[in-house]
């Protein structure tokens, strides 16, 4: 009896942890932490070799919608963390989209938000639109591929260290678009002019630029830190 009492209490118990490590569709994983690139650039800002969630440069990795840090099998307003396209709930700077007049002017994810310091650590965070825009005008940028993926080629006019940036698509509910034709890279950074969109940097056959995306979609996330 005693026994079988022991057997149920590590069921129960292996039956809790796995519910404390997934929250519906919604998973929490350990993230590798990748190499961290010195692409010479003024602000002394050091760039993660891989995707988060990947261990290659050609790694697809892990999507997230902006502002959240686990990964789903669905992307969509009806199951974004904060809240809806009428009605958000952070990082809002005009009340007609927030909920109830809800206006918080925050601009920048804050690391509770960020995937990459919640997975990486102290230190490392999500581009910003300014980080994005340096890296760009300090490199040179080729279409390649790398592996079995397909991606633009970043190669720093500084110092001639280079990072691949794979055309990972995005996911819209549970469809992914564009893989291995578009990439779409989220910055920190809310958009100016509309609180549910935020910036992002796109990478395609013929350009690379900053765009700006509605906040619910799955897209790729790259990790960035300062020199020490």
């Amino acid at each position: 009896m005693r026994t079988s009492i022991q057997t149920l209490l590590i069921f129960l118990l292996a039956h809790t942890c796995l519910s404390a490590c997934t929250n519906g569709n919604e998973t929490t994983e350990k993230i590798p932490i990748p190499a961290a690139v010195d692409m010479g650039l003024h602000s002394g800002t050091l760039w993660a070799a891989a995707n988060v969630g990947g261990t290659r440069p050609e790694d697809f990795g892990n999507y997230y919608a902006w502002g959240e840090v686990k990964t789903k099998e669905s992307y969509s307003w009806q199951n974004y963390e904060h809240g809806t396209e009428l009605a958000l709930t952070k990082y809002c700077t005009q009340k007609d989209c927030g909920r109830q007049g809800f206006q918080d002017n925050l601009k920048e994810l804050q690391p509770e938000d960020d995937i990459v310091t919640v997975a990486y650590g102290e230190g490392w965070c999500i581009p910003t639109k300014e980080d994005w825009r340096e890296l760009y005008n300090n490199c040179t940028w080729q279409w390649t591929t790398k592996g079995d993926a397909y991606g633009q080629l970043a190669t720093s006019n500084i110092n001639g260290q280079s990072l691949f940036f794979p055309a990972s698509g995005y996911i819209e509910n549970r469809t992914q678009v564009s893989l291995n034709e578009n990439g779409y890279y989220w910055a920190s950074t809310l958009d100016d002019k509309s609180s549910p969109v935020a910036v992002e940097f796109m990478v395609t056959k013929n350009m690379t630029h900053l765009n700006a995306y509605a906040r619910f979609f799955g897209q790729s996330v790259r990790g960035v830190k300062k020199k020490q």
